[in-house]
Parts: structure tokens; C-alpha cells; sequence
């Protein structure tokens, strides 16, 4: 049966406070709507996710994220859960009942037009709040949370009764080698290479050197969370350097030695072309 105050809902959504201590503030907006959709003669909500998106301003995926939890509270009931690409219908399962006719509307409007509250043979007076229409949920809201209470103290002394895992410092992480590549990259090598940064960089570590090689090694594209600046081009210098910036001569250049003298003897000159 249709209550005749409810049927005429007009300009607000309710926000039931046990339902928003309960499934938290967005999810009883949700809540609010559908309720509102519900006062129909039909008693259920035909809208679609985006209409009622847009009454609060939300996306339609964060609103059917929250229907889907108000059905698992109870607050709700979809009686189409296999639809598919079309709007569901959703029915107030009667967990919250709200007694008395609120309307809103902006303060300058004409307030003669506003419906005066009368007494209906189930309610004494018209001075009923929002707060006091929900006061049938909060016996049930305060068992759930005294349950809730001793689950969660519950936990608390099993958790007391393990012993306190103590956390170990590799003290290897202090040395100069492993300070070098954090102080130059921000962040420690892997631990698993802590000994080879160690044995390549020693106890006295040129940071110059190695700034310098990891600069180069960035400057080239290279994966900047590598470690070769630091394996190879800080032991043999930065490739394609003449004397490598370390008064040594290039690896690679008895290679390109040997191409430029075979290019000469066979003739060939730089273009391609024949001598």
C-alpha cells in the first residue's frame, strides 16, 4: 500500500544515518535515491544507473558498485539480477522506513504552496525527524557492531600471543660502494649484487668517476636501474671516449683501427665509391 505522505516526496534524498554508519556515506546516498524511486505506486526503482548518477553527481559505475553492496546488506533487492544492457529493478526491502512527508525547495519560493504535515491514525504527531524515522535500525546496528566488537578483540589477543618479528639490516648497506650508487641513482643496488659493487668500487670509491659514468649511461637512453655504468664503464672507461676521460685508451679502439686500415687497403673510401 502506498503511503500517501511518501508518494509525494519532492526536491531532497534522504541520508539515513544507521545506513551510513554502516555502508559509509556515498553508498547510503545510493540508498537515498533508490528509496525515493521506490515511493511510486509500483513500490520499485525502474531508473537507470545514469539517471540516478546524475541525481548525486557520481558516475553510474560507482552507483552500481554500491547497489551491489546495499542488495548485500539488505537494504536492497535486485529483482532482475540477469539482466543484461538494460536498467534493472530494484526494491526497497524495508530495513529503514521513513514516516513523514519532507519537502525541499529553495528558500525564496512561494512556502504558501508547501503542503501542511497532518496526522495520519498510525502517527501521533508531525514533528517526527529523519534521525528518530530510523530508530527501529539502531538495535540491530548496535548488535552488529558488539559482535563485530568481540571478533575484532578476538583477533587482537591472538595477535599478541605471536612473537614480534624483528627486521634485520644488512649491514652491507652501509658500505661506501653501496652509499656511492644510492647517492647517485637514489635508490640501493639489489642485494643480490651488494659484493660485486663492493669488489668493483671498493672502500674508497671515486665518486667523481662514477657520476660521471652514470651520466653518460643515461645521456645514451640506456635503463637507468642498470648497473653497467657501474660494472663496466667505471672499470674500462665510457665507450666511444677518446682516452675515456680517465687518461686510458678506448677498448673498442684497436677495433676501429683495424676496420679503417682494411678500408684503406682495399681502396674503399668513406662514401662507398671505388678509389
Amino acid at each position: 500500500m502506498t503511503n500517501p505522505f511518501l508518494s509525494q516526496v519532492d526536491g531532497w534524498t534522504p541520508i539515513i544515518e544507521v545506513v551510513a554508519q554502516e555502508v559509509g556515506l556515498i553508498p547510503a546516498a545510493v540508498y537515498g535515491v533508490v528509496w525515493r524511486y521506490c515511493q511510486g505506486e509500483k513500490r520499485v526503482c525502474y531508473a537507470s544507473l545514469e539517471t540516478m548518477a546524475e541525481k548525486l553527481g557520481i558516475s553510474a559505475a560507482t552507483v552500481q558498485r554500491h547497489i551491489k553492496a546495499l542488495c548485500s546488506a539488505g537494504y536492497v533487492e535486485d529483482l532482475t539480477p540477469g539482466l543484461r544492457n538494460k536498467p534493472h529493478t530494484y526494491r526497497d526491502t524495508g530495513r529503514v522506513e521513513i514516516l513523514m512527508l519532507v519537502q525541499a525547495r529553495i528558500a525564496d519560493s512561494n512556502v504558501d504552496d508547501v503542503p501542511h504535515c497532518t496526522a495520519q491514525p498510525d502517527i501521533a504527531e508531525c514533528n517526527v525527524t529523519l534521525q528518530s524515522a530510523t530508530s527501529h535500525c539502531r538495535e540491530y546496528v548496535e548488535d552488529r557492531s558488539k559482535r563485530e566488537s568481540r571478533d575484532n578483540q578476538g583477533e587482537k589477543v591472538g595477535r599478541a600471543s605471536a612473537p614480534a618479528r624483528k627486521r634485520t639490516v644488512d649491514a652491507r648497506s652501509k658500505h661506501p660502494a653501496v652509499l656511492l650508487v644510492k647517492g647517485i641513482t637514489g635508490r640501493n643496488p639489489p642485494k643480490a649484487l651488494y659484493d660485486k659493487v663492493i669488489a668493483i668500487a671498493g672502500d674508497t670509491p671515486d665518486c667523481e668517476r662514477a657520476a660521471d659514468c652514470y651520466r653518460a649511461w643515461c645521456e645514451r637512453g640506456y635503463n637507468p636501474n642498470a648497473l653497467t655504468w657501474l660494472t663496466e664503464w667505471y672499470v674500462v672507461g665510457v665507450p666511444g671516449r677518446n682516452g675515456n676521460g680517465y687518461g686510458r685508451a678506448s677498448p673498442m679502439a684497436g677495433v676501429d683501427a683495424a676496420i679503417e686500415q682494411y678500408l684503406r687497403e682495399e681502396g674503399v673510401h668513406g662514401n662507398g665509391g671505388d678509389g
